[in-house]
């Protein structure tokens, strides 16, 4: 089997990349097939990485977002690597009926961070959503302050905390929408931080004249 993601020169201009993680059977599928507005399907088929080009509108401004939507398997540990590189923002999955998916929810937020953390000599904050899936079950194994506490254990994560059934189609869009909100705080971020040290350096640069 192969990966379907061609990341690249082959993408339409997106404005913002988007990978959904986590592991098998949590919902990552159907979380996308309930944006948009797909019908739920019990049969679980395992996702080969893929991606989808969607474009979403969050207060009159029009947005392009490239969704990736990774295989829970970790059968292709270089492409999910590479979407995570390629991607700036996230959305994190477990089944709040399975303490199993939640640690492995943890694991890739160690390892985003790992990832996104050691690229490039200016580190930032990665906006990420922790999503609580299968909200419609009554067997909770995690609680939403465990959760909470596992985000705010992370400094480097810059994100929220939500609980969603994509089996009902409920919470779904305010994920992704709150996700723009989140990396594109970041990218102003991150633009008023170079635009600073840009004129610290043009200072320095006019007081050796």
């Amino acid at each position: 089997m192969t990966s379907n993601i061609q990341m690249g020169s082959g993408l339409p201009p997106v404005d913002f990349k988007m990978a959904i993680l986590g592991g098998s059977a949590v919902g990552k599928t159907s979380l996308m097939r309930a944006l948009f507005k797909k019908p739920f399907t019990n049969e679980h088929i395992p996702t080969i990485d893929d991606y989808i080009i969607h474009a979403l509108n969050q207060d009159g401004v029009h947005y392009n977002v490239c969704l990736v939507d990774t295989g829970g398997s970790f059968c292709f540990p270089v492409m999910r690597k590479f979407a995570i590189s390629y991607c700036e923002g996230f959305v994190v999955m477990y089944a709040m009926n399975d303490a199993r998916s939640f640690q492995t929810a943890l694991d890739t937020l160690d390892e985003i961070i790992e990832t996104k953390c050691g690229l490039g000599p200016h580190k930032r904050r990665i906006p990420v959503i922790m999503v609580a899936n299968k909200s419609d079950c009554a067997d909770r194994e995690i609680t939403a302050a465990q959760a909470q506490r596992e985000l705010d254990d992370r400094p480097w994560i810059v994100g929220m905390y939500a609980e969603v059934s994509a089996k009902v189609n409920a919470g779904v869009d305010g994920i992704f929408y709150s996700l723009i909100s989140l990396v594109q705080a970041m990218t102003d971020e991150e633009r008023n931080r170079m635009k600073a040290s840009s004129v610290r350096r043009s200072r320095k640069s006019w007081r050796k004249r």
